[in-house]
């Protein structure tokens, strides 16, 4: 009889908890990310060239401000590009948790006259970028105290 419990060894990948918040305080929801991953600065570039083929379509149709188009086939064409999008945030941000934010609102709906998902992308990036330069600071801390030992 095996009398082991299941091991697990933790390791701190630098993830972190985000409660995603309106303006008014109200929780929209919880993601965790890695911010301070270097290999997202990559993939926000990859998003951020993919965003004219994500939302090509849209550009022929008449949408409201709330995100929701004025026929059928817009309907269809702003769910289509709601995939593609998800798809890519999912990618960026390692994580499906990221489209808690967009279950309650569209992507496309108008924010202060452009989508909802750019100011998300926008203020996820402001964080990344807060995070690697923290982190950065860090490891040159560092760096600098192993480099005064061996003088």
């Amino acid at each position: 009889m095996d009398t082991k419990k299941n091991a697990f060894i933790e390791i701190d990948d630098g993830t972190r908890e985000y409660t995603i918040k309106n303006k008014f305080g109200q929780t929209i929801c919880v993601i965790h990310i890695r911010p301070g991953d270097l290999s997202i600065i990559e993939r926000l570039e990859t998003l951020q060239n993919r965003i004219p083929e994500i939302t090509k379509d849209l550009e022929s149709i008449d949408i409201n401000a709330d995100g929701t188009a004025v026929d059928t086939v817009g309907y269809k064409l702003i769910r289509q590009a709601e995939g593609r999008m998800a798809e890519e945030l999912a990618k960026v941000f390692d994580t499906d948790e990221i489209m808690q934010i967009f279950e309650k609102r569209s992507m496309f709906s108008s924010v202060g006259g452009e989508f909802f998902a750019s100011q998300v992308i926008e203020k996820l990036t402001d964080e990344i970028a807060n995070t690697l330069k923290e982190e950065t600071e860090k490891t040159q801390k560092r760096i600098d105290k192993y480099a005064k030992k061996k003088k």
